[in-house]
C-alpha cells in the first residue's frame, strides 16, 4: 500500500515536472509573440497618424504647385528679371561712383579731407571733384534713369529691396558729403555721419558697422562688400521661389521619411511575428 501511493507520487511529481518546464519553454514564445503584436499595433498607430500629417501637407503642396503651375511660372519668370534689374542697376551705380570709391578705399579719413580742400595729388583731386556738384550725384542714384527699377519692387522680397535701396543710398551719401565737404571746405566724416548710419540700419549688425567705423583704410569698400554680399544671398532665395512653396516641400520629404522609416519597422515587426508562429 504505501509502496504504491509512494510510486504514484513519484509519477504525479514527474508529469508536474515535465509540465513546468514545457511551459518554461514555451512562455517565452508566448510573451515574444504578444510584444511583437503590440509592436505591430503601435507602429499601424503611428502609421496612421503620420498619414494624416502627410494628407495634410501632401494638400498644402499640392496647392502650391497648381498654384505654381497657374500663374507661380509667370511670377517666378517676373522675379528673376527683377533681380537680375536689380542687379544691373546695383553694378551701374558701382561704375558711377568707382573713382570716388578708389581714393577713400586707399586713403585715410585726414588724407580725404585734405583731397577735399584742393590739397593733395593732383589726380586724387581729380577723381574727388566728379562728385562736387550736388545735383549731378543726385542723377548718378536716381532710379529714374532706369525706369523697370520701380516696376520691379512689387516682384521681389521686401528685404531685397531694402538691401538694394541700401546699397544705392551709401553711394549717394557719400558722394554728396563729398560734395558739401568741396562745396564748404569740410571734413566728410562718412563715418560718423547719421544719415549713412541709417541707411544701412537693419541690414548690417551694430557691431559690425562699429568694426568699419574703426577701420584706417578700406572701411567703405567694406561696408559695400558686405551689403552687396547679403543682396546675393536674399536675390538667391528669391529666385528659388516661394517660402510657402519651400516650406510644403520642405515638410513632405520630412514626413515621407518618417513615414519610411515607420514602414521599415513595421515590416521588421510583421516578420518577427510570422516566424515566432
Amino acid at each position: 500500500m504505501n509502496n504504491s501511493l509512494l510510486e504514484f507520487v513519484i509519477l504525479l511529481l514527474s508529469q508536474l515536472i515535465l509540465v513546468g518546464v514545457s511551459l518554461v519553454m514555451i512562455l517565452p514564445r508566448i510573451v515574444e509573440k504578444v510584444l511583437i503584436e503590440k509592436i505591430k499595433i503601435k507602429n499601424q498607430i503611428l502609421l496612421a497618424e503620420k498619414e494624416s500629417h502627410l494628407s495634410m501637407n501632401r494638400d498644402i503642396l499640392n496647392n502650391a504647385i497648381s498654384t505654381s503651375g497657374e500663374s507661380g511660372h509667370e511670377l517666378r519668370k517676373n522675379s528673376i528679371l527683377s533681380v537680375q534689374t536689380l542687379w544691373e542697376e546695383i553694378l551701374r551705380v558701382e561704375k558711377e561712383f568707382s573713382a570716388l570709391i578708389g581714393i577713400v578705399t586707399i586713403t585715410t579719413d585726414d588724407e580725404i579731407n585734405d583731397l577735399v580742400r584742393g590739397k593733395g595729388p593732383s589726380k586724387a583731386r581729380a577723381a574727388i571733384e566728379q562728385y562736387s556738384d550736388f545735383d549731378s550725384v543726385v542723377k548718378l542714384i536716381d532710379p529714374d534713369s532706369n525706369s523697370n527699377v520701380k516696376k520691379d519692387r512689387i516682384f521681389v522680397s521686401e528685404k531685397l529691396w531694402r538691401i538694394f535701396h541700401s546699397f544705392i543710398a551709401i553711394h549717394g551719401r557719400l558722394g554728396i558729403l563729398v560734395s558739401y565737404g568741396i562745396r564748404d571746405k569740410k571734413d566728410v566724416n562718412w563715418k560718423n555721419d547719421k544719415l549713412m548710419g541709417q541707411n544701412i540700419e537693419g541690414i548690417i549688425s551694430p557691431e559690425d558697422w562699429k568694426k568699419i567705423q574703426e577701420m584706417r583704410f578700406s572701411g567703405f569698400n567694406t561696408l559695400v562688400e558686405t551689403i552687396r554680399q547679403e543682396f546675393i544671398l536674399e536675390a538667391r532665395k528669391t529666385m528659388r521661389g516661394t517660402e510657402e512653396f519651400n516650406s510644403a516641400l520642405r515638410n513632405f520629404h520630412k514626413i515621407m521619411a518618417q513615414q519610411e522609416t515607420l514602414a521599415q519597422e513595421n515590416r521588421m515587426a510583421s516578420n518577427e511575428f510570422r516566424d515566432a508562429k
